[in-house]
């Protein structure tokens, strides 16, 4: 009964990623948003996603089974990631950055409006980096660099 019931949680998880995926959306295929382009967001399954720098997203970015990446001075709404890593270069900004079975790392000077949320993942944050409401993870550490 529990195969079956993870294997309906993995099957409702695909269809709602492809229901909500923006224009810029794949399966088994990897994204690239290209430094100094505007996108209204990207999502993936079984790819990652990378967010060129000084990008302009005003959607999400996400992926499940990748990894996210937004370069340096990029601006994303949400960056989330479910069996993957997050990695934000520095001076990005975003509203929320989270994963599911993954580490977060954020370079110095990054700006985020809300939270940082990990779930069996560390989360790093550099120096200058800026979080509006928390930073927290349910297993795994927290580094602050100075």
């Amino acid at each position: 009964m529990s195969k079956q019931m993870s294997r309906l949680w993995s099957a409702l998880v695909v269809l709602a990623l492809a229901a909500a995926m923006p224009a810029s959306a794949s399966v088994n295929k990897s994204i690239r948003i290209g430094a100094g382009e505007t996108s209204d967001g990207a999502s993936s399954v079984n790819g990652s996603v990378t967010v060129g720098t000084g990008a302009i997203v005003t959607g999400d970015v996400e992926t499940v089974n990748g990894t996210v990446r937004i370069e340096e001075s990029a601006q994303v709404r949400d960056a989330s990631s479910v069996n993957g890593a997050v990695r934000l270069g520095g001076d990005v900004s975003a509203r929320n950055v989270e994963t599911v079975n993954g580490s977060i790392r954020i370079a110095g000077g990054t700006t985020i409006e809300r939270s940082v949320t990990a779930v069996n993942g560390g989360i790093e944050l550099g120096s200058r980096s800026r979080v509006g409401a928390e930073v927290a993870t349910v297993n795994g550490g927290i580094e602050l660099a100075g």
